[in-house]
């Protein structure tokens, strides 16, 4: 019979031409909007491509399409589902229905499933728009997937509400306004804090959005439906048996137990969560570097974080934008707090931690404390493991002969570098081998940055010794004079042909000719999932003595159609030049009693210089090589890999076509049909 019901509604929806033109009219609006998605993405993908963990098409285009469909599912369904039992009623064909011999929850069931086939109908629709994009990209399928459910379930909660209205009414117009007050004051919800944003449909449709279902969220689903058809059975048949004092009570009663019961369920869910990432780069997951570095903690956690409250809106956006970061670290470790700190209205609490700007957080564990003036899982898990571990890794800098400065501005410097290994919790400090006896024995990592005038035989030799106990070293060679460091690259087992690398491939691109690009990364360590462009300005080639102590592993290869050349030209010259692919970066190791020894040579200084830092996975690159330097590995394997959907390819034809389907055909097809419809019946 509930089958029976359901195909009933489902052929009366169609049979109405106004339904046809309200699926014209949201082909339209979907349509327009998933292009305009597409379009602003192509815009920007050049950019993105520059970014590190850069959003990819489908959570771009169709986590957004989605969002704006359950927006619409808001406003339509109300319209839908007031024809449900209110104009049974004003027709007079609800005593036929209601004195059948059928139940109350059978009416219910088959009216909300045929409402919700057609409901499943549009979504299906709206899923086929979001699998275009596999035209152009390899699209995230659990993203499109969770985002189907999360719909669906939306979809449904919303049909249920909206049924329950027009059972309590006999005016259709009644009933739709009532479903829509009532769920947008749902939809507002979403806007509060704890308990009231736990209440709106949409706030657990937002976990989906992004990709990730959760226990929770699912229980929140099936509650409400279940809710509001339990809702509307019961008030059938209290139609049916009749209204009373006494039924008036039970029902009371009965509405308070199953809400009480339904909360304490929801409440047992929320303590217990369980949740399944189906992101394909696991967007919504902590890296299993930053798990482990959770597990290390044993004992409460804090999070504090400063900021100034501006306008009302924008502090719940910032602080949702936190909480939702900080919650990933909580399901690994649930005695993490977040606290939110206002410094205008406690400007002592916030003087007294020392706090510097707007912003700025603090983490606490074990009476130990961190700074931190930037949010991400690798500022956040490196500040834990220093936290952790209980020291700071000592960086050294060799200065006093011009070289490139880890805190300077200009051009040439390396400040862009030095503020991130400072924000990973690396303490930098200069080392002038003219005045220190020698490199301090607490130095984790020592960098050596091309000098401008020549070393002194006594500083070469402070190197040396550094080198031969066993020290780890961060060597960015410029295709200059060594001046002075000729000993040190000889005690490294390293031969630097002359000349300078080009790079057809990056003239393809229109960068300078004299750009190299990393393109090739063999596996190490530094370069596990590493796959984003890295660019070498003036760089020079690098290779090794064969029989060396040293294991030598490429990190970086580049110009493969490329050359070696002294005097760069823009041809090749097999007389003078040589050709490619060459070395760009190498890693060489041996043992050293029981410390394995590390040290990193890359053949372009300017390569971490703030000119070109920002180009590709530069920063990204030398953030790696210091952490392996130093021994934490954990922490290379925070940087996410780059998204699979990052490039969409879409032609101008293509992308005329779509439109012509998306806004013309499919919505004429649509008007045609509801006007046959109403033409059909006028005749």
């Amino acid at each position: 019979m509930i089958t029976i019901l359901a195909r009933r509604e489902l052929r009366s929806l169609f049979a109405a031409p106004a339904t046809w033109w309200m699926l014209a009219l949201l082909q339209f609006i979907l349509g327009w909007f998933f292009l305009a998605r597409v379009d602003d993405y192509l815009q920007v993908q050049a950019q993105l491509a520059q970014m590190n963990s850069a959003p990819g098409a489908t959570i771009s285009v169709a986590a957004p399409l989605a969002g704006a469909l359950g927006l619409l599912l808001l406003m339509l369904i109300p319209l839908f589902s007031m024809r449900l039992i209110a104009e049974e009623r004003r027709n007079q064909t609800w005593p036929l229905l209601a004195s059948a011999p059928i139940f109350a929850r059978q009416i219910v069931l088959g009216k909300f499933a045929g409402l919700l086939a057609f409901l499943s109908l549009i979504i299906a629709a709206a899923g086929l728009m979001m699998l275009t994009l596999w035209q152009g990209t390899p699209a995230d399928p659990g993203l499109i997937a969770a985002n189907l459910l999360g719909l669906w379930l939306l979809a449904a909660s919303y049909a249920a509400l909206g049924l329950y209205c027009s059972a309590l009414t006999r005016q259709p117009v009644v009933a739709a306004f009532s479903a829509l007050a009532m769920s947008f004051g749902l939809w507002l919800l979403e806007m509060g804090n704890g308990t009231v944003r736990a209440l709106s449909p949409n706030a657990h449709f937002q976990n989906l959005n992004v990709g990730l279902v959760g226990s929770s969220d699912l229980v929140y689903f099936a509650l409400f439906i279940a809710l509001f058809l339990l809702l509307a059975i019961r008030h059938l048949q209290a139609e049916q048996q009749g209204r009373t004092r006494r039924r008036a009570v039970k029902s009371s009663l009965f509405l308070l137990l199953l809400l009480a019961t339904m909360g304490g369920l929801y409440s047992l869910a929320a303590r217990f969560p369980a949740h399944w990432d189906l992101t394909r780069n696991a967007l919504n997951s902590l890296s299993p570097a930053s798990a482990q570095v959770l597990a290390q903690l044993e004992g409460p956690l804090t999070i504090t974080v400063y900021a100034a409250d501006l306008l009302d809106a924008e502090k719940g956006e910032a602080r949702k934008l936190v909480g939702e970061f900080i919650g990933l670290y909580q399901r690994y470790k649930p005695d993490l707090s977040l606290v939110f700190v206002d410094p205008v209205k406690q400007p002592e609490v916030t003087r007294h931690s020392g706090i510097r700007g707007n912003g700025e957080m603090v983490v606490e564990f074990g009476g130990r404390r961190e700074h931190l003036a930037m949010l991400n899982e690798q500022t956040l898990t490196s500040a834990l493991l220093r936290l952790a571990r209980g020291r700071e890794e000592l960086l050294m800098v060799v200065s006093g002969h011009g070289e490139r400065k880890l805190d300077g501005t200009a051009n040439h410097d390396l400040g862009e570098f030095g503020k991130r290994l400072q924000q990973n919790g690396y303490r930098i400090a200069p080392l002038n081998l003219a005045i220190a006896p020698d490199v301090p024995d607490n130095a984790g990592v020592l960098v050596i940055t091309h000098p401008q005038t020549r070393l002194f035989p006594g500083e070469v030799a402070k190197l040396l010794h550094f080198v031969e106990r066993g020290g780890n070293l961060l060597w960015l060679l410029d295709a200059e004079p060594l001046r002075g460091l000729e000993a040190l690259a000889e005690a490294l087992g390293l031969v630097l042909p002359p000349g300078i690398v080009i790079d057809p491939a990056a003239q393809e691109m229109n960068a300078p000719r004299d750009w190299a690009l990393g393109v090739g990364y063999p596996p190490h360590p530094v370069t596990r999932d590493f796959d984003l462009i890295t660019v070498f300005p003036r760089a020079r080639a690098l290779e090794t003595v064969t029989e060396s102590e040293w294991q030598r592993r490429i990190l970086v290869e580049g110009a493969l159609k490329g050359w070696i050349s002294p005097q760069p030209g823009a041809r090749f010259d097999p007389h003078r030049d040589v050709a490619g692919p060459v070395a760009l970066a190498l890693a060489l190791q041996r043992q050293t009693g029981e410390h394995e020894q590390r040290i990193v040579v890359v053949g372009s200084g300017a390569f971490l210089a703030n000119a070109y830092s920002g180009n590709g996975g530069n920063l990204d690159l030398g953030v790696n090589l210091l952490n392996w330097l130093a021994g934490e590995e954990r922490l290379i394997s925070i940087i996410p890999p780059t998204a699979r959907d990052a490039k969409l390819v879409f032609s101008r034809h293509q992308l005329t076509i779509a439109g012509l389907v998306l806004l013309v055909l499919f919505p004429l097809l649509l008007i045609a049909a509801g006007g046959g419809l109403w033409w059909r019946r006028r005749t």
